[in-house]
């Protein structure tokens, strides 16, 4: 399956990627109305959002979203402009976010969320490769958000936690590595006695 556009949370001046939300992912969808399809492979579910933080409250702050219609003449399915969403009319895109073509910008809308996000940056790609398979300790930069009803109560970096992780993951991996090199490419010497003593049994 082809690795899927995430949400992204802007905090501190920096845009992450969210990694997770332990509780439901908090983005009311449903209050547009409207049945997002997909922009592509990369989003199956039609819509990104990024979020923020205002004076310490959680805000859905844009939302990008994919609708389509029938042609009543053709049946070719068209581009669909979307209702009003909280006071925002949709633009349609002009820039790299143009696979989704309904643009929400400046929602500020609060979000009663209780629990945490996890939001991740800097993927380590030289010691991991493919992005796709990632996990979040495979990043350099995570920071852990926690929230009560919406509200901010506690913000952690947990970056130097996750280098710790990384560490034991790579002498694990070594040690995994030489056993496994160990296992085939050990010496072996045939004792010609031995070999006697089988081809003898095989006799009896």
């Amino acid at each position: 399956m082809t690795m899927q556009v995430r949400d992204t949370f802007r905090y501190k001046r920096k845009t992450y990627e969210i990694e997770s939300w332990s509780a439901a992912n908090p983005v009311p969808i449903e209050s547009l109305g409207e049945k997002p399809v997909m922009a592509g492979t990369f989003c199956w579910r039609g819509y990104v959002a990024l979020y923020a933080l205002k004076r310490s409250r959680l805000v859905l702050d844009t939302l990008f979203v994919h609708l389509i219609d029938p042609s009543p003449s053709t049946g070719q399915w068209l581009d669909k402009k979307g209702p009003v969403f909280m006071g925002v009319s949709p633009t349609y895109p002009t820039d790299k976010m143009r696979s989704w073509n309904n643009h929400y910008q400046g929602l500020n809308m609060a979000i009663e969320y209780t629990g945490s996000v996890l939001l991740i940056d800097e993927f380590l790609q030289k010691d991991y490769g493919n992005r796709e398979l990632a996990t979040y300790w495979q990043y350099k930069s995570v920071v852990e958000l926690v929230f009560e009803h919406g509200v901010l109560k506690s913000q952690n970096n947990v970056s130097a936690h996750m280098a710790e992780i990384r560490k034991a993951d790579r002498i694990y991996r070594q040690t995994v590595e030489r056993l496994i090199d160990r296992a085939f490419t050990h010496p072996y010497t045939p004792s010609t006695r031995r070999i006697a003593d089988l081809l003898q049994w095989r006799r009896t």
